[in-house]
């Protein structure tokens, strides 16, 4: 449990260093990814702002350090508990409003200056609505870079024409894969040979990929866990010479004494792939206190997993798990927070339009 007085402290001390350290969010959802069908509308009262019922907008507050009573490594809900029944109810809440107006109060709360975006189809979406509405919102706001996930309707030889469509629709400049939403298998051919032909079209695209790491346990299917790391290590993420993040650090939804097991695997991954990194998103602070003692602090980039946890309680946890392992504390959060996220995506916040065009005319 960290006090109030340490919380304010703490992001008094962020707010400082982002002056002259501009701090990325590498993992943003702009719209609920695990149920879905929130339908919204602009709020007339205030710009920037995207509403899906008729309860008032208020900015976000710092609020209290509250653990989820949970063991894992998932900072919504306790998904073995009472609570998880109302799991749908707390999503969509939690979504209750989105857009720049929405998620720049929550970023400027926690210090942050850019954020990605990261949309996700479902296996039952028909259609890429959901980007014509991120289009529309985020569009043209320099403080978001634009993702996308390829839907399933769309066929694996297509993928690189669907990436290129999409560069040229909606200005993506980084794709995610969420094998568990999107019901990906990669422990099968299939799936394996779907998220490797993602994976050569960022090449080819000039794309980073922000993929899911771990359990997803408010999925109550088989393919709830298709994003471990026991699946991914299956990957040959050499096929891309792009950056490729595994969010969350492969943690997501696993008790922190797995994590402790499989932190070799992931550390033998990281070797032998120079192009991967982690995120510490949606990560319990045993964890990433875990994962900071043991990779090397230049694969890891912030990111929060917003809205799902707020960013300013990543920031605090974060710089506190820094506090309990590191000596040089400060420095090793600007480097993870800034340093890191702005070397590797230094370009799609420098957005080349002459690149890009010359990216579609060749193809």
């Amino acid at each position: 449990m960290i006090g109030e007085t340490e919380i304010e402290k703490y992001l008094a001390c962020v707010r400082e260093i982002a002056k002259s350290h501009p701090i990325i969010d590498a993992h943003v959802h702009p719209f609920e990814v695990i149920y879905g069908g929130i339908r919204y509308q602009p709020d007339p009262h205030h710009p920037g702002l995207f509403t899906a019922g008729n309860s008032g907008y208020s900015e976000p507050l710092r609020g209290r350090w509250e653990t989820s009573g949970s063991t894992n490594n998932s900072s919504i809900i306790d998904c073995n508990g009472p609570q998880a029944r109302f799991a749908p109810f707390c999503m969509k809440r939690l979504y209750m409003h989105t857009g720049p107006k929405c998620l720049g109060d929550h970023m400027d709360l926690a210090g942050i200056s850019k954020a990605i975006l990261l949309p996700i189809f479902h296996p039952r979406d028909e259609d890429e609505s959901q980007m014509y509405l991120l289009r529309e919102m985020f569009g043209g706001d320099d403080r978001f870079i634009i993702g996308y996930c390829v839907p399933n309707f769309v066929k694996t030889e297509n993928i690189c024409r669907s990436i290129k469509g999409a560069i040229a629709e909606y200005g993506i400049r980084i794709l995610k894969i969420h094998p568990n939403i999107s019901a990906i298998d990669p422990g099968t051919c299939q799936g394996r040979r779907r998220i490797e032909a993602i994976l050569a079209a960022s090449c080819d695209c000039g794309l980073k990929v922000i993929i899911h790491g771990g359990s997803s346990p408010l999925l109550d299917c088989p393919e709830r866990n298709y994003g471990s790391i026991h699946n991914l290590k299956k990957i040959e993420f050499g096929i891309t010479d792009q950056p490729v993040v595994l969010a969350h650090g492969c943690t997501y939804g696993y008790e922190t004494v797995e994590v402790e097991e499989f932190l070799p695997l992931l550390k033998d991954m990281l070797y032998r792939n120079e192009n991967l990194m982690i995120d510490i998103s949606a990560t319990e602070l045993e964890a990433i206190c875990l994962m900071l003692k043991k990779i090397d602090h230049d694969r890891i980039v912030f990111g929060s997993d917003a809205l799902y946890e707020f960013p300013w309680k990543t920031v605090v946890k974060l710089l506190h798990a820094l506090k309990l392992t590191q000596k040089n504390y400060l420095e090793e959060f600007i480097k993870i927070s800034s340093v890191n996220s702005l070397g590797l995506f230094r370009k799609e916040f420098e957005h080349d339009t002459a690149t890009e065009n010359k990216i579609l005319s060749v193809h």
